[in-house]
């Protein structure tokens, strides 16, 4: 084990107690030390996987959607999920069967703090001189283009932006909110932007004193771009979520709407009761006790929904209800959960499973199920908005049938296109008030050009090996926790890690026999 160890890992792989940014007591930050575990010589372990995987016969070039002469490497970062509540960055060889698998996710930067900009500098500054050598430099005949995935929040913090909240929150181009809220159609593509306008704009930001308030001013460029990486070969995840979260907002709407109606009328009786009989008597006292309750209870919905307006805005959770509930259980009835690993929004195949037409019919049906169930008098209000959704669903299916694939060619791409283009009219259409959000606009706006720009789709370039690290990382804890000092534990949990994706060691794994079917033939 220990050859097979100094086979794979060598001198190339360090441990230490680096100074990283953690929040104050007093509202503040303050520095501490954190381990963190690296590979120094991140170049030298892509060539050694690289040859690994040739001479295991696992190099791919997919059928000619990556160029004879390239190999395509993905970068990528995500933090948490794991006990240890580790940052984790990490690269993957595009040019394998299965890009996006754990095991062909290679950690070569883990620490045990938040994924701040001054946290990500004092753990990634070492590579960024190595990823533009990389991106110069050879293996035999083939060079290299590096790629960067990963979540908005992560990738907006990589390029230097201050985040999806600010008046210019889209990575790619400079347009502001709310031009974003105008069909491409009427405003027109914004100019995109380069690593070069991202620096000239924090250069400008800076000597306006590099204050905070004033980053939109600047397109909210607050930071240079941590790596080199043009913004054409960078992605991110997807979309559905945004509208399974719109669907319950609209469904707390129809019950508060239900509830003001009731509201109304129990209010007209209190009032007719109460010149009849008196205020004092107690008749009359308990109808307005029960009109007290009832603006209570409208109150608190209306809160509520003021609060999931917000939070949809910027891509959240809303809080569960009987409606939202509904959703879940149907979600839940086709393996469709949300995972705690990946903060509670839906991961891997969980898009995909929704978007099949009998899992859209189920999801939206429950609906109405729980309306008939709960409320005769909502069943009307909430079917309409099942078939709104369904037909939204079923737009955005059409266009994740696509651009979720391996390779999109050129008919496909005017599809996509046409696709996009209906269920933004569509949105827009049946829901006038809500906001376009950047998610939205990364669909509408940046989507097709970037399938242009390789013809590979999300299902070559996704970021699901990076996710799933995290349970992988959590099992590894669990086996080492008893070593007492931090730093060797993080160290024996990567060193496992690099073991554990070794392409020799990862070919010797047995297929998985699909179990027999018992029962009467």
């Amino acid at each position: 084990m220990r050859d097979i160890a100094r086979e794979v890992i060598g001198d190339n792989l360090n441990g230490e107690m680096a100074p990283f940014s953690f929040p104050a007591y007093d509202g503040g930050e303050e520095v501490r030390a954190a381990p963190h575990v690296f590979i120094p010589n991140l170049n030298q372990k892509i060539i050694q996987l690289l040859e690994e995987n040739d001479s295991t016969g696992q190099l791919t070039w997919h059928e000619g959607i990556i160029p004879k002469s390239e190999v395509w490497i993905k970068l990528g970062g995500d933090k948490g999920g794991d006990v240890l509540n580790t940052f984790k960055m990490n690269f993957q060889i595009v040019n394998v069967a299965a890009p996006n698998s754990v095991h062909n996710t290679c950690v070569f930067s883990c620490f045990e703090a938040a994924d701040s900009i001054t946290n990500l500098h004092c753990a990634l500054d070492r590579f960024r001189s190595q990823i533009d050598h990389l991106q110069e430099m050879k293996w035999r005949q083939y060079s290299f283009k590096v790629f960067m995935s990963g979540d908005y929040e992560y990738l907006t913090t990589i390029y230097g932006l201050s985040g999806a909240s600010g008046k210019c929150p889209c990575l790619f181009c400079e347009i502001n909110h709310d031009q974003m809220q105008l069909a491409i159609t009427t405003r027109g593509r914004y100019p995109e932007r380069t690593l070069e306008s991202i620096l000239a704009h924090y250069r400008s930001f800076m000597a306006d004193g590099g204050i905070r308030k004033k980053a939109m001013q600047y397109c909210n460029c607050i930071s240079e771009p941590l790596f080199n990486i043009p913004l054409l070969q960078s992605t991110t995840s997807s979309f559905t979520d945004y509208c399974i979260e719109l669907q319950k907002l609209q469904l707390m709407k129809a019950e508060c709407a239900e509830a003001q109606d009731s509201l109304r009328g129990l209010e007209e009786v209190t009032t007719y009761v109460a010149i009849c009989l008196g205020e004092k008597d107690p008749i009359s006292a308990d109808y307005i006790k029960q009109v007290k309750e009832k603006r209570q209870s409208v109150k608190a919905m209306e809160s509520e929904i003021n609060h999931a307006t917000k939070v949809v805005e910027k891509g959240f959770k809303i809080q569960d209800g009987p409606f939202c509930a509904g959703l879940d259980n149907a979600l839940q009835s086709f393996n469709v959960k949300r995972q705690q690993y990946f903060g509670g929004v839906f991961v891997g195949n969980h898009i995909h499973k929704t978007l099949m037409p009998t899992n859209t019919n189920s999801l939206c049906s429950s609906m109405i199920n729980v309306a008939q169930e709960r409320c005769p008098t909502l069943v009307a209000s909430v079917t309409e908005t099942s078939l709104i959704f369904k037909t939204s669903l079923s737009l955005l299916a059409r266009c994740h049938s696509i651009y979720n694939q391996l390779y999109i060619n050129e008919s496909e791409i005017k599809e996509l296109e046409l696709g996009i283009s209906q269920f933004m009219t569509h949105f827009r259409t049946s829901f006038p008030k809500c906001s376009i959000s950047v998610k939205m606009h990364l669909l509408e706006d940046h989507v097709v050009p970037r399938a242009r720009h390789t013809h590979a789709g999300f299902g070559l370039m996704g970021e699901q090996g990076a996710e799933s690290i995290h349970a992988k990382f959590n099992t590894l804890q669990r086996t080492y926790q008893a070593i007492p000092d931090k730093t060797q534990r993080l160290m024996s949990i990567v060193k496992e890690h690099l073991l554990s994706i070794a392409p020799h060691n990862v070919a010797a794994i047995p297929q998985p026999c699909k179990r027999q079917k018992h029962g009467p033939p």
